[in-house]
């Protein structure tokens, strides 16, 4: 059996969640509403991980990626420094 290697394996990764982000682009409004976390976010699983964006002026917005094990909410509250916060 031949294994990826980690480099492999991230750029996999990576294209799965980028195309999800190509894909909000088509359809903003596939993602589950998330006014629980903040009014107007969405999420959109893409594997492991859960990307949370909104729909701005036209444009979606990503706004985190986060690994679905993670508390999402405590995860989004400390990305105090991040471009997009909640908010």
């Amino acid at each position: 059996m031949l294994r990826m290697s980690g480099i492999e394996q991230a750029g996999r990764l990576i294209d799965s969640i980028t195309n999800k982000f190509a894909l909000l682009g088509r359809h903003p409004r596939a993602g589950r509403r998330r006014d629980e976390i903040h009014p107007g976010v969405r999420s959109m699983p893409a594997g492991s991980y859960v990307i949370y964006y909104r729909w701005r002026k036209n444009a979606v917005e990503i706004a985190h990626v986060f690994h679905a094990m993670r508390d999402q909410r405590k995860a989004g509250d400390q990305q105090t420094d991040s471009i997009c916060t909640w908010g």
